[in-house]
């Protein structure tokens, strides 16, 4: 299907069932999770609507293939486009469902859930443990939104972009203009700076090169150097790369996985759950979830997401948690950059 300059040939896992499956699996983890607040039976209608809309995308989404293809890059189209497209019709169908129905009577109570009073707003401090550590409260959004916001433009600038990333720099900036429009529901106030959650941010870094999959052949490595873009792109680039990994990424990551994740596994209503706050449950769900984010890495990334976890726990303050990831991050930049080893980046 095409035009004599380009061209698909749609084979069967281009048929749209592998999103069908996804987006089925999604609509009915939300009917369990959030029942409570469904309307039933009606609520099941959910799964085929989103089964219809998903196949639509599909269509949309092989469509757009052609036209990229046609009038804008067909490497672009081929390396980037095809299958991230994908992932963002996924997206965009399951959340939409999902956040449509939650707005929609039929389908929804809409009485408010009781919150108790738990976020202490802005720099909120609520009480404090045996070592003076504050325990403060975050509003779901500003743990969840920054995170969103990552994924959202990850996929929209691999989708155009022809394996090397080379719109980097606007993730950057799209996630660090969400972090500063929220900085007043973030409360650090009371946080001292320790070498612990730096200690093991280093042995994370260690796991991670021992269990993650080494380097690749020199071609894809060579495909992923930024040398090619000359000075001084070459330069800025590779400044907001580590921007990112060390600042923006951890600080968007740790919100949602032991921000949000960890207290969502503790109460349905995470919001009354005090930052820190950790169970056996939500540890495994929070380092699976985390692991799973670093696909063909998920061993060394579920890994990984307990040390974190466990940087957490040890003065319950999501900042400490923050650092680690970040000295994780710094040490596998600092060993990248040095080594030439441009897939370890991912």
């Amino acid at each position: 299907m095409g035009t004599e300059t380009f061209a698909v040939e749609i084979e069967h896992k281009c048929s749209g069932f592998q999103g069908i499956g996804l987006v089925s699996t999604l609509l009915a983890g939300y009917l369990w999770w959030f029942r409570r607040g469904l309307r039933f039976p009606q609520a099941l209608l959910l799964v085929p609507i989103g089964v219809v809309l998903i196949w639509v995308a599909n269509l949309v989404r092989i469509t757009a293939l052609i036209l990229v293809g046609i009038y804008l890059s067909p490497k672009i189209a081929v390396d980037g486009f095809h299958s991230t497209a994908g992932w963002i019709a996924f997206v965009t169908v399951g959340l939409g469902t999902i956040w449509a129905a939650s707005r929609m009577p039929f389908f929804t109570k809409l009485e408010p859930l009781e919150t108790g009073g738990s976020w202490a707003g802005p720099g909120g401090i609520r009480e404090a443990d045996g070592r003076g550590t504050p325990h403060a409260f975050l509003a779901t959004p500003a743990c969840v939104v920054p995170f969103l916001a990552l994924t959202a433009i990850t996929m929209l600038t691999r989708a155009f972009s022809s394996g090397f990333d080379v719109l980097y720099p606007v993730r950057v900036a799209t996630v660090a203009i969400v972090l500063w429009s929220l900085r007043a529901a973030y409360p650090l106030r009371g946080w001292r700076f320790s070498f612990v959650p730096v200690a093991i941010g280093a042995v994370s870094f260690a796991v991670w090169m021992l269990l993650a999959p080494g380097p690749g052949l020199d071609e894809a490595a060579a495909a992923l150097d930024p040398v090619r873009f000359g000075e001084p792109w070459a330069f800025l680039w590779l400044v907001a790369r580590v921007i990112g990994s060390v600042v923006t990424v951890p600080i968007a990551e740790e919100l949602f996985f032991r921000g949000f994740l960890v207290r969502r596994c503790i109460d349905m209503d995470a919001d009354r759950v005090p930052v820190g706050q950790l169970t056996w449950l939500a540890f495994i769900v929070s380092s699976v979830a985390f692991g799973a984010l670093h696909g063909e890495a998920w061993l060394a990334g579920v890994i990984v997401g307990m040390l974190f976890a466990g940087a957490l726990a040890w003065r319950r303050s999501l900042a400490d948690a923050v650092v680690a990831h970040a000295t994780t991050n710094a040490l596998l930049s600092a060993y990248v950059i040095g080594t030439g080893s441009w897939t370890q980046w991912g």
